[in-house]
């Protein structure tokens, strides 16, 4: 036995230097997990003999004058002992130190007192370590001796029993390393298991779990894993939009684990919308195995490509199997998050997987022949630092801390003219805040998009529909700073689009080097995030004239907007409206700091147009990457729990109906106490707009027809025999109700479910409403400007009695400079004063 080997080992060693050796019978040692054999050497030392050699291991002759070189001769000589070095010793020592990826460091040493008279010491086997130069560290260390005959599952089931005492100790603060291969039954549960823990290590830990075989063997290394949390969604097509809303709140994955077939294919909506919204999306889509593929087996399709038009990277990763290096595995997983992050978009992994796909051993399940386990795993010292280090992927990507900029030309765009900053969807609170900074340093005017989370003294919308607003634009002749994603806002999209070319220069701010250029209006596209182009904008000294010339247009734009939004008030009044319905949801909101989740189509463009000014709502979202109104409820949700704060959703209720399904997600995650395993879920307040089908059709050339193109039918599609709170409370969301004014929705507001409301005025009337608020503010800002003029005409005078004026025009694409080979004709320049200007709005 190991027991005995070492026993005789230290025997054999004494007895070279010391005589009267005696050896106790073997006794048991009982400690709290783990009964040991216990023996005694006793033996005596003598003195007198000063020439006597020191070691037999090495040559060197040392004289025992005292204890203390008692104690260094035994140290020399018996230490390390076959149980930490191995038999032969030499050998061993050499093996250990060339598999062994780790220092040991105190480890199996000797620990003690020593003094000239003596000393006492310990093999410190079972120990740890704290390490503090990255943070509190412990290293837990123990050890089991093989010999022939030795199974070693036993062996490391007995290093983990010795193990426990720490480990219960530190479980509240200390992550547990992953277990060894051969404690996992099958390859597929070790080979997950690995592939989710190296997600966690690199800050994943959200899933998205869709319930399905083939996908097993990842739904358990979830399940399993103590630091991953889960929500289960039985919808594919809601547990993608589930994952979009909660990328949008955290700015980080939540991996969507599928079993393949159909389930796939049901990804693919909320894979556009993050596509082009970049937003970070990990699919983890289960496969059978290649040869499966393309012979009729059930539940099998070309799945791979499915999403390669959309997706920053695709892997078709092999079935596990004890051939592959593992470290291809994690090395996959760290490619991919490190995609997802710093492109901000899809990765899609596709997982081939074989049976077993249970948590089971032995015989191929539904196989005539062989056996699965994990035992075999190819050496790998890398992967053996990997286990150990046990909270570190094996590959991290960086990005740059900081960016300079260093084009001259938007440089000095920017400090010579006036500037006009248009702000979209941004992804993050510190996008608005370098946004807001960027606005007090160049005292601007700001566009704000409604989503953007940094509106504050602008309706742009209401503004822009005006064209005095627009006149007084195009003749400040800006440089406008585009940040940020899509904008809900035609009016600002087209005031940046006119043919009339309003804009100076326009530089396009881009943290991800995609395509964003509708209308093909970009001049300059600057490669940085909102944070960096900032302390650019920071680094500069504008001119008092030029932020003169900002602070002018800026403030004259804010007037008119707050006189706007008192008009807009007083034509709305009290009545329950749709209008009314969107401010009085954002004031609630607002006031209570919770998150905003607009539907597309109607209700974003409600949102956009009357949310009311002084209403800040820093975290808002909308999808406007495809604008789809499907997966509403879903995103929500998510989007919920990445804040994880109470959220609400204005949803439509066209778009209401196409989500249904997830409302029974909801309630079963809300009658659960409002947790789905480790997952708090935060109220989710739900506003159907109920306007009897989709209203935006009004507002687009179709809505002028009518029984020549079967509108209602074909475009309108009416939904109000839908009782939406009614089907809410059949599928278990029990707080649900129909309210008939704005004051009973509010008061419905105070708690999770869905509210159904429908505005007194029909569609055409609320056509009628609208065209009275945009004339209505169209006089207020006609009269503002009458006030307050903000433009000055100036007038030159010039030229020679004695010559004819020649003005010379040029058209709306070009300049002064058109005419240079007329200014330079000696004949023209004789007989004509000539007057050639750039004509502002050109």
């Amino acid at each position: 036995t190991e027991h005995s080997t070492v026993t005789k080992y230290i025997r054999e060693i004494l007895t070279r230097r010391a005589h009267d050796v005696h050896v106790s019978g073997v006794n048991l040692l009982r400690l709290k997990e783990l009964v040991h054999c216990k023996q005694m050497l006793e033996a005596t030392v003598d003195l007198s003999d000063q020439q006597e050699t020191l070691s037999t291991t090495d040559d060197d002759e040392m004289p025992l004058h005292n204890g203390h070189d008692v104690v260094e001769w035994l140290v020399r000589d018996l230490h390390p002992t076959p149980a930490v070095g191995g038999k032969p010793l030499k050998d061993g020592m050499t093996f250990i130190r060339a598999r062994e990826p780790f220092d040991r460091g105190f480890f199996a040493a000797p620990c003690g007192v020593v003094s000239s008279g003596g000393g006492e010491l310990a093999v410190s086997l079972r120990s740890a370590l704290v390490e503090r130069r990255h943070g509190s560290k412990v290293h837990v260390m123990a050890g089991a001796g093989l010999i022939d005959g030795s199974v070693p599952k036993d062996e490391w089931n007995e290093i983990r029993l010795k193990m426990r005492q720490f480990v219960g100790t530190l479980s509240d603060g200390v992550r547990p390393a992953l277990k060894e291969p051969m404690e996992f039954p099958n390859f597929n549960t070790f080979w997950c298991a690995v592939f989710v823990d190296e997600l966690v290590r690199l800050g994943i830990k959200h899933f998205v779990v869709c319930p399905g075989s083939r996908s097993t063997p990842l739904t358990i290394a979830v399940t399993q894993h103590p630091q991953a949390t889960h929500v289960v969604h039985t919808d594919e097509r809601g547990a993608a939009f589930y994952a979009l809303g909660y990328a949008k709140a955290t700015g980080l994955p939540a991996p969507v684990i599928v079993t393949s077939g159909s389930a796939v294919a049901n990804l693919l909506p909320a894979v556009t919308e993050a596509h082009e919204s970049r937003v970070p999306m990990l699919l983890l889509t289960a496969d059978r195995p290649s040869e499966l593929r393309d012979t009729g087996s059930n539940q099998t399709m070309n799945q791979t490509d499915i999403f390669k038009p959309y997706a920053l990277w695709t892997r078709d990763v092999a079935p596990p199997c004890e051939s592959a290096p593992i470290r291809s595995l994690l090395s996959d997983v760290d490619y991919a998050v490190g995609e997802c992050l710093q492109q901000s978009g899809v990765v899609h992994l596709n997982m081939q997987f074989r049976e077993n796909l249970a948590p089971e051993g032995g015989a191929v399940r539904g196989g005539q022949y062989g056996e699965v386990s994990a035992f075999r795993v190819p050496e790998d010292s890398r992967f053996t630092r990997w286990q150990l280090r046990s909270a570190e992927p094996l590959t991290r990507v960086a990005r740059p801390a900081r960016r300079v900029i260093e084009d001259d030309s938007v440089r000095e765009l920017i400090s010579s003219g006036t500037v006009v900053l248009v702000v979209g969807a941004l992804s993050s609170p510190m996008d608005a805040a370098a946004v807001d900074a960027m606005a007090e340093e160049l005292q601007c005017l700001v566009l704000a998009d409604a989503v953007s989370g940094c509106r504050r003294e602008c309706l742009p919308s209401l503004c822009l529909s005006s064209q005095a607003v627009l006149d007084m634009l195009q003749l400040s002749r800006p440089t406008v700073i585009r940040l940020g994603g899509a904008l809900i806002s035609k009016q600002v999209q087209a005031w940046m689009s006119s043919k009339m070319g309003p804009v100076k220069e326009h530089i396009r701010v881009m943290d991800v080097p995609r395509r964003h250029d509708v209308d093909w209006n970009g001049t300059i596209v600057v490669d940085a995030t909102c944070a960096e182009f900032a302390r650019m904008v920071d680094d500069l000294t504008l001119e008092p004239a030029v932020l003169r010339t900002n602070r002018s247009l800026r403030d004259r734009i804010y007037a008119i907007s707050s006189r706007a939004e008192k008009r807009v008030q007083a034509e709305l009044g009290e009545e329950c409206t749709e209008p009314n319905i969107t401010r009085s949801l954002a004031n609630f909101a607002s006031n209570r700091r919770e998150g905003m989740v607009i539907s597309s189509s109607m209700s974003c463009r409600n949102f956009d147009n009357f949310c009311p000014l002084g209403v800040h709502l820093p975290r808002v979202s909308c999808s406007r990457g495809v604008s789809g109104i499907d997966g509403t409820i879903s995103t929500a949700v998510g989007y919920a729990v990445g804040l994880g704060r109470a959220t609400n959703l204005l949803i439509g209720d066209v778009a209401a109906i196409h989500d249904l399904n997830s409302l029974v997600q909801l309630a079963n995650y809300l009658n659960g106490g409002g947790f789905v395993g480790d997952v708090k879920i935060p109220p989710v307040k739900i506003v159907v707009c109920n306007n009897n089908g989709g209203s935006m059709f009004k507002f687009v050339p179709i809505g002028k027809y009518s029984d020549e193109v079967a509108y209602n039918e074909n475009f309108r599609t009416p939904n109000a025999q839908v009782a939406f709170a009614g089907a809410a409370k059949m599928l278990g969301l029990g707080g649900s109700k129909k309210v008939d004014d704005l004051a009973g929705m509010v008061e419905s507001l105070h708690h999770s479910g869905l509210t159904e409301i429908m505005p007194k005025t029909s569609q055409d009337e609320d056509v009628a409403l609208r065209r009275r608020i945009t004339a209505a503010v169209g006089e207020v800002v006609e009269e503002s400007l009458r006030l307050h003029p903000g433009v000055k005409l100036s007038f030159i005078r010039g030229g020679s009695p004695g010559k004819a004026p020649l003005v010379l025009l040029h058209g709306w694409m070009g300049s002064a400079k058109s005419y240079s080979d007329w200014l330079a004709c000696e004949e023209l320049t004789a007989k004509y004063d000539i007057v050639s200007i750039s004509l502002p709005g050109h």
